[in-house]
């Protein structure tokens, strides 16, 4: 069982871990990482959890059963609590698929650009 001591301990250890400061911007990730870029925090007696999750649970409230922690902004380090929202499987593969779209038509765009 965690004290209020030991909770404090958490919440401080995970901010020094953030850089990045305003409200719009993306508030990055500085501790480890996943090999898709998504934060990740030891909590002693609770294991490894991804970062962005984290935030979300300390700044807006729990996660449902099967929910997801989406980024609005396509940053995986990004821990910033209004960039984060609550999302399901089907909206997490639809902003997948946005993403990635956006990023191919810059990826053409840059190519033709540069002939």
């Amino acid at each position: 069982m965690f004290t209020l001591t030991d909770m404090r301990e958490v919440i401080e250890r995970f901010w020094d871990k953030v850089g990045g400061e305003g409200p719009n911007n993306c508030w990055e990730w500085n501790g480890a990482r996943s090999k898709n870029g998504y934060g990740r925090f030891w909590i002693n007696g609770a294991g490894v959890h991804y970062a962005h999750r984290i935030s979300y649970i300390m700044c807006s409230g729990p996660i449902p059963d099967g929910g997801l922690v989406l980024h609005r902004c396509d940053n995986p380090p990004c821990v910033n609590p209004e960039h984060l929202y609550l999302g399901n499987h089907s909206e997490n593969a639809l902003d997948v698929g946005k993403h990635k779209r956006e990023s191919l038509l810059v990826l053409l765009t840059t190519t033709n650009l540069r002939r």
